[in-house]
């Protein structure tokens, strides 16, 4: 078992506190593979290896505080600097460009390309939680050229 959970309680990375997470916790199979940056991350929070033993064994709370904390971390950082991404479905192709208070979406029907669509959407909630919540929801990031490509169909278009 990686040194982030306790040997007799391995689903506790799941958190029950309040506000404490912007995104979700990391699952183990994930903070499992950033075992290097938790210990890391861990050492820069003044949190030595016997003290986050103790803190496994003594301090539920705590150790719900800190895994939140490195998720957080790392979900900012995946999100950090991105803007645009791609979904799709068994229908239509999705391209998604993440603005500071808008998504602007292209959507093009699979068996018939002439199908296109654009929309413009004011979001409620910030962008990296929107796109936090696309990523769950199967859209992977894409790069600007991907984008851009959509939009210079939409302008022959129109």
């Amino acid at each position: 078992m990686p040194p982030f959970y306790p040997k007799d309680s391995a689903k506790l990375y799941f958190c029950t506190m309040e506000k404490v997470i912007d995104f979700r916790m990391l699952t183990e199979e994930e903070l499992t593979t950033m075992e290097a940056d938790f210990i890391l991350f861990l050492a820069a929070s003044g949190i030595g290896a016997k003290h986050w033993e103790v803190i496994k064994k003594e301090d539920p709370a705590e150790m719900q505080r800190v895994l939140a904390d490195f998720s957080n971390m790392v979900w900012r950082k995946v999100l950090a600097g991105k803007q645009f991404m791609e979904y799709e479905d068994l229908n239509f192709t999705y391209l998604l460009f993440f603005g500071e208070e808008t998504t602007e979406m292209f959507r093009v029907d699979k068996k018939d390309p002439t199908q296109f669509g654009r929309r413009l959407d004011k979001r409620m909630v910030s962008k990296s939680t929107a796109m936090f919540e696309a990523l769950e929801a199967g859209a992977r990031f894409v790069e600007k050229d991907r984008y851009q490509a959509f939009v210079e169909l939409w302008e022959k278009r129109s």
